[in-house]
């Protein structure tokens, strides 16, 4: 008997030390469990506020890029309007600085005789003489007394002469 009496007391003290065990185990894991329990507490509601603090963020982006959006093609408008007048103006001055130049070299006095002649022409045929207000019939009666007065009146002549029926002078 001496046998079982070791055993029975090994197998006892076994028990009792799974149950300190165990006992020991359920009280850390009930310790683990709340301390879970608590840093998710507090966890679940950082985290939920840096999700809103990014999400309102983001809309906020999305509202102030749609405004953007928006007025930015006015502007663009405005901008591209602008640029194409800017390039109409800057070829216009381009042209005049380039008759500017024409004007400022020897252009001017080589043509000084030509351009003289040119406006005693036009005065000799009426140009300078506007005739808005006459009729046609008029202004060919003007134009036919200027002619007869000037010596183009015989250049006239000499190709009217096969026509003998027309008369241009007065009688």
């Amino acid at each position: 008997m001496s046998s079982t009496a070791p055993s029975s007391t090994t197998s006892g003290v076994l028990t009792d030390a799974k149950a300190k065990a165990a006992k020991q185990d359920e009280a850390y894991f009930e310790k683990l469990t709340t301390a879970i329990f608590i840093l998710i507490t507090l966890l679940f509601p950082v985290i939920g506020g840096v999700c809103l603090s990014l999400g309102i963020g983001n809309i906020h982006n999305r509202r102030e890029l749609a405004y953007t959006e928006k007025h930015h093609a006015a502007r663009s408008k405005e901008y591209l309007d602008a640029l194409a007048e800017f390039k109409k103006v800057a070829e216009n001055k381009n042209i005049c600085e380039e008759n500017l130049e024409r004007c400022n070299s020897t252009f001017v006095k080589d043509f000084t005789g030509f351009f003289f002649c040119c406006y005693l022409h036009g005065y000799e045929r009426g140009v300078v003489e506007p005739d808005k207000s006459l009729d046609f019939y008029e202004r060919v009666q003007k134009l036919r007394d200027r002619l007869i007065s000037t010596k183009s009146y015989d250049a006239v002549q000499r190709n009217i002469r096969p026509y003998p029926q027309i008369n241009l002078t007065n009688g």
